[in-house]
């Protein structure tokens, strides 16, 4: 999975970030997090449909899934009221930075495909944007 230009495309359309990395997963994320606001990037998933050839030839459609973790402070409300005005021009710029983005060649344009809070205590929200691209496996 092709993450790097996802967070390099971050990293150039998004100033509010104080940093933007990688990140294996959510447990991972956490470990690292240092300041807010940070975005990681992280693999979700990646589905192989059907092999549309014959023989031992091969052309099958990858669907990837990945997700961007979005920290953000919440110091300023231990129950979390405040913290929405804080995350939505942050997801925002995020959803600007990415949607349509082709992130190699033969890769189809990056899609929306959902948000969900993942983590919300006292001091930082954790809120996972989910996105997805494609491309053809082949071997002939």
């Amino acid at each position: 999975m092709l993450l790097q230009p996802i967070a390099n495309q971050l990293i150039a359309q998004v100033t509010d970030f104080r940093k933007v990395a990688g990140a294996a997963n959510f447990a991972a994320a956490q470990e690292d997090l240092k300041a807010t606001p940070s975005a990681y990037v992280i693999p979700l998933s990646d589905v192989a449909q059907r092999n549309t050839l014959v023989g031992l030839s091969v052309s099958q459609r990858v669907i990837e899934r990945f997700g961007v973790i979005l920290a953000v402070d919440n110091k300023r409300d231990v129950r979390g009221d405040a913290v929405n005005a804080v995350l939505e021009p942050i997801r925002a710029a995020t959803l600007v930075a990415l949607l349509g983005m082709v992130p190699a060649t033969d890769y189809d344009p990056v899609l929306y495909a959902g948000g969900r809070l993942l983590l919300l205590d006292v001091s930082v929200m954790w809120w996972q944007l989910e996105f997805t691209t494609g491309y053809f496996e082949r071997k002939v």
